[in-house]
């Protein structure tokens, strides 16, 4: 029998989730035969749940304050882990409370979780004590609307190459119209200017797509093609697969550039905003993104025409190639050869790399092993001679790799080949990403066809609809409503899902109200801020509208009626602000929710989140800014 004694954790700087737990060392002891008796409590799971903390802890209340303040997240598209975003606020929130009080983040108590149940929903939540401007404290519950298991396995890669082509093309048409783009806003149709540049980013992203889809299309037929190396097809020719070999070879130099300067932008982002360093990184990112864009827009051209010039041209005419032709032959195999033993070299340093790293962390464990008086020390000498022999094993193998390479390139059947695994395992990889982000995406926004996803899309909607008002519903021992105020947050594609979760509640609130029931919420008047973080609803809003198409002034009407914060900024909640950065190409200000010559508190407040620097990358930065958390930390505590 043993008991697990834990450690103080490491502070958890990087705000991932697990992090903290994970890095927790445990000490295995004999225990006790004989265990002292534990204090248990018992609590009635129903609307009657005590509120605060258990029996025995100390309150966390302030003073003369009745009840809690709630948050309530809605995490955004991708693979999305259960309580992950959760865990996010909550570790956000604790870090800002800390710069507060001015104390170190390891000094404060670790968040309590437990689950409850309102309303027949089992809610599982973070519990923290947040210090206000005048000394006391209050405590705040953070609830996450989950919901990523239920687009898992419903969107493929043709799914999202349609529903990005019908998109794109819904765009333009909305860009391109003489009129202007009209959206219905209070009561009546507003003409909205759009930038000539939107036309010209659209028809670069269908042309983009457009150029992917050619890309892994060439990758899969080649790779297929190649596979019987001793008699491949004769469509497949030696000069055709140079050509296609030089082609992807300028691409992935491209993308491999394009990551480097990501990897930059990354390492700076600590700079301050106007630092040198800072700017220059992002300017190389940018133009970087630029090629690689551009690239892959040619590429879509540029691929059906290398097809069909060498079939179509006499073998005579194509024995050297169209890139020996119009580059010269001598660069070409230049640039091939430098490409391919780079190649090969990059993917030798990194398992080089990888090995040192593993044996590194084995010689640490062994000498915290022995330090601690262990007896494992031989078994982990063992491992060490081991991984040690295996390394220099895999350096003689990569010499011989290397070798074999430089020969096999002058070879008439494997010349230029070196690049294609890479190729496919990029394809995968990108296949992966268009099916987990803009899937989601596709799954939830595709609703201005009929199609399939209808039902995943209600889904969606009823589980977070269900677990919002459940928080909202719940009730405290005294009879009244356990949150008096309840802060919504969304970020991504979850701004999205909240936006229509908030509309639907406060259009339940309304009918209560004329129904003359008792069943509100009164929702509106309880939301104090609706917090959007990286929100593409503007671009939702404009791209998959069909205003102005196959459409009249009573649709728009009718479909408003579902979305009263466009309506009537009586049922807006206090403060809207929307959290976006220039460096995000899914977010960007929100302007097609307000009246432009309103000046109602409750319009949309554009903050932009200096920090988020990184392209990108910025999608996902927020939450490791300040931000969000300065916010956040004003409103709960205010």
């Amino acid at each position: 029998h043993f008991r697990a004694r834990v450690g103080r954790a490491r502070p958890n700087t990087t705000r991932r989730p697990f992090r903290e737990y994970a890095g927790r060392r445990v000490t295995l002891l004999p225990i006790d035969p004989t265990p002292a008796p534990r204090e248990s409590a018992t609590y009635e799971v129903g609307a009657a749940l005590p509120l605060g903390p258990p029996p025995g802890a100390a309150a966390v209340r302030a003073p003369g304050e009745a009840h809690p303040r709630a948050v309530f997240v809605t995490h955004g598209m991708g693979k999305q882990i259960a309580f992950e975003t959760l865990d996010l606020v909550a570790e956000g929130l604790r870090a800002e409370d800390a710069r507060k009080r001015g104390v170190p983040l390891g000094s404060l108590p670790a968040p309590r979780v437990r689950s409850v149940s309102f309303e027949g929903e089992r809610l599982q939540r973070a519990e923290l004590s947040l210090k206000r401007p005048d000394g006391t404290e209050r405590e705040v519950h953070v609830y996450e609307g989950y919901w990523a298991p239920l687009t898992e396995g419903q969107v493929t890669l043709r799914d999202v190459v349609a529903f990005l082509f019908r998109g794109g093309w819904n765009g333009i048409w909305n860009a391109a119209r003489k009129k202007g783009f009209r959206r219905w806003l209070f009561d009546q149709y507003r003409l909205v200017e759009i930038p000539a540049s939107t036309l010209i980013l659209l028809g670069v992203a269908v042309a983009v797509v457009f150029g992917l889809a050619a890309l892994n299309a060439a990758v899969l037929i080649v790779a297929v093609a190649r596979m019987p190396l001793e008699h491949p097809p004769r469509w497949l020719s030696d000069s055709l697969f140079e050509d296609l070999s030089t082609l992807m070879n300028l691409f992935l130099t491209a993308a491999l550039v394009f990551g480097l300067s990501l990897l930059a932008a990354r390492g700076v982002r600590r700079r301050p905003p106007g630092s040198a360093l800072r700017l220059g990184a992002g300017a190389f990112s940018v133009l970087a993104f630029a090629a690689v864009l551009g690239g892959t827009a040619l590429a879509g051209v540029s691929l059906p025409l290398l097809f069909w010039a060498h079939v179509q041209c006499p073998p005579a005419a194509m024995s050297r190639g169209v890139f020996a032709h119009v580059l010269g032959a001598r660069f070409v195999a230049g640039f091939n050869d430098a490409f391919e033993t780079g190649a090969v070299a990059c993917l030798a340093a990194a398992a080089g790399a990888l090995v040192l790293i593993a044996a590194g962390k084995l010689v640490a464990r062994a000498g915290a092993e022995w330090r601690a008086g262990g007896r494992r020390l031989l078994l982990y000498a063992l491992t060490l001679f081991g991984v040690l022999l295996l390394a220099a094993l895999f350096a003689g193998e990569v010499r011989a790799a290397a070798a074999f390479c430089r020969t096999a390139a002058g070879l008439p059947v494997l010349r230029r080949g070196v690049s294609w695994g890479l190729l496919l395992a990029l394809s995968a990889w990108l296949r992966s990403l268009l099916v987990q982000y803009p899937g989601d995406l596709a799954a939830y926004v595709a609703s201005h066809t009929l199609d399939r996803f209808h039902d995943v899309r209600a889904r969606i909607k009823e589980t977070v609809w269900k677990k919002a008002r459940a928080v909202y519903a719940a009730a405290s021992g005294d009879g009244e409503f356990a949150y008096e105020r309840c802060v919504q947050v969304g970020h991504s594609l979850g701004s999205v899902i909240a936006y229509d979760i908030l509309n639907r509640l406060v259009s339940e609130d309304t009918a209560a109200r004329e129904a003359g029931t008792k069943g509100g919420l009164d929702v509106a008047a309880r939301t104090p801020l609706f917090l959007t973080v990286g929100s593409p609803l503007d671009k939702t809003a404009f791209v998959f509208g069909v205003t102005g198409k196959n459409t009249t002034e009573a649709r728009e009407a009718l479909a408003a009626t579902v979305q009263p914060l466009i309506c009537d900024y009586a049922v807006r909640p206090a403060r809207w602000i929307n959290v976006y950065s220039l460096w995000d190409i899914v977010s960007g200000p929100l302007e097609l929710y307000d009246l432009p010559e309103a000046a109602d508190p409750r319009r949309v407040q554009n903050i932009r989140d200096p920090a988020a620097s990184t392209l990108i990358a910025a999608h996902v930065e927020y939450w490791r800014n300040v931000l969000i958390f300065e916010i956040l930390h004003a409103e709960l505590t205010s």
